[in-house]
């Protein structure tokens, strides 16, 4: 059954709801997670006084900040350019600017736990 709403110019189908795809927002989300995950992990190993803790909460800000925020930013961008070859594309740029900035906050964080975890390690 198909109604047509006068002088929009619309059908609109009741039992079926057409949305135009977009880009996934949960591997944005997630990197910014991590990001922050990775830059409190390079808070902790910088003031923590147990040399154990210094170089577990290192490694761990290092592979999320290096790792995990660059494969989440990579399933991003391949999720958004999926959704690019539909015609009826909508783009959502605040996504993108989020996964701006987890990248540079992931690698920021990723540098100075890797700098700590250098330092600690050098120390053996």
């Amino acid at each position: 059954m198909t109604v047509h709403l006068p002088g929009t110019g619309l059908e609109t189908s009741p039992g079926k709801a057409h949305d135009a795809p977009r880009a996934a927002a949960w591997p944005a989300t997630v990197a910014l997670a991590a990001a922050v995950a990775a830059t409190a992990c390079a808070v902790l190993a910088a003031i923590s006084p147990h040399a154990t803790v210094r170089l577990a909460a290192a490694a761990v800000g290092y592979l999320l900040g290096a790792v995990v925020v660059t494969l989440l930013v990579s399933v991003h961008r391949s999720k958004d350019n999926r959704a690019r070859q539909h015609p009826e594309f909508r783009p959502r740029p605040v996504w993108g600017r989020v996964v701006l900035v987890a990248l540079v906050l992931g690698l920021v964080a990723a540098a100075v736990d890797a700098f700590l975890l250098a330092t600690e390690v050098s120390k053996w």
